[in-house]
C-alpha cells in the first residue's frame, strides 16, 4: 500500500509499535508473483532449519545460518559464537518455536529481508518468550542472518 504522509498520520493511531511493518521508500520495486512465493518459501525454509538447528543444540549446525558479516550491536560472529558455545555447554536440551513470522524484503536490496517473529525459547535452564528481528541475506546460495537482535517481549 503506497500512502501519502498525511494519511500516514491518520492511520498512526492504529498501529502497534513493534509489531505494524511501515516500509519507507522512494520507489516501489514490483517483483512477479511467483518469483516473491518462491524466495518466502526458500527464506520459511531457511529460518525453520534455524530453529531446528538450534534446537538440536549442535552449535555447528546452527551457526552456520549466520553470515560472516554478522553483528548485533559491537558484536561480531566470533564473539557471537563464542558466547553461544558457552551457552550451550550448560544446557542437556534445547527447543526453538518460532510464531506470527514477518517476512520482508527490504526496499532497494532483492537479497535482504527483514524478519519478525515470536520466539518461543525453552532448555534444560531458561525459558523466555520474545520478539525478534533478524536481517537475512542471500549470499553463496544460501539465506545467512546478518543481524539479530530482541524487540521486545511477546504478545
Amino acid at each position: 500500500m503506497v500512502l501519502p504522509n498525511d494519511d500516514i498520520d491518520t492511520l498512526q493511531k492504529w498501529f502497534q509499535l513493534g509489531r505494524t511493518p511501515v516500509i519507507l521508500a522512494d520507489t516501489i520495486d514490483w517483483v512477479d508473483p511467483s518469483q516473491a512465493d518462491s524466495m518466502r518459501q526458500i527464506l520459511a525454509g531457511a529460518i525453520q532449519k534455524w530453529t531446528e538447528d538450534w534446537s538440536s543444540n549442535d552449535m555447528d549446525r546452527y551457526l552456520s545460518h549466520y553470515s560472516d558479516d554478522f553483528k548485533m550491536g559491537e558484536q561480531d560472529l566470533e564473539g557471537w559464537e563464542r558466547d553461544k558455545r558457552r551457552v550451550a555447554a550448560a544446557k542437556s536440551w534445547v527447543k526453538v518455536s518460532t510464531s506470527d513470522l514477518s517476512m520482508l524484503l527490504v526496499p532497494g536490496e532483492r537479497d535482504l529481508a527483514v524478519v519478525e517473529f515470536e520466539q518461543d525459547y525453552r532448555s534444560s535452564n531458561l525459558s523466555n518468550l520474545m520478539r525478534k528481528r533478524q536481517y537475512w541475506r542471500f549470499e553463496d546460495g544460501a539465506w545467512k542472518i546478518v543481524y539479530e537482535g530482541s524487540i521486545g517481549k511477546a504478545g
